[in-house]
């Protein structure tokens, strides 16, 4: 079980993925609605986060996820940080996406949908990190 940092200003898409990735993956969830916010809980002494899954657009930003990203960069975290989206499946945009993630320091980018592949990929960052 990992503690994951969960950064999404939509309310019910983040219910939603606090109910899969708890029931589904035995992860406990923490829940901040912006970028800003999640830095204030990284900044926290002890706050045992083990992975941040970030929307990529929030509050109208289409960046907010990448600024986030390299935020957690710039304090010198190692905490592996994975951006997700609703981007449409066109592979020119999708490869845009993952090229974006990647140059803001994060560590993968997924699309959301079903819930085996994001566990899947929290499961080999978490593994990455545990070497």
């Amino acid at each position: 079980m990992a503690r994951i940092l969960l950064v999404d200003d939509h309310h019910d898409s983040a219910v939603e993925l606090t109910r899969d990735l708890t029931a589904e993956g035995g992860h406990e969830i923490v829940h901040a609605r912006s970028g800003p916010a999640a830095v204030k809980i990284l900044e926290a002494k002890n706050n045992g986060i083990d992975l941040v899954l970030a929307e990529a657009s929030m509050g109208g930003d289409r960046e907010a996820g990448f600024t986030l990203s390299r935020a957690i960069r710039q304090m010198g975290s190692r905490v592996p940080v994975v951006i997700h989206s609703m981007v449409s499946s066109e592979e020119t945009r999708l490869n845009e996406m993952r090229d974006a993630s990647l140059a803001s320091g994060a560590n993968a980018f997924i699309l959301k949908g079903s819930i085996d592949p994001l566990l899947s990929v929290i499961d080999r960052q978490l593994a990455g990190r545990a070497r």
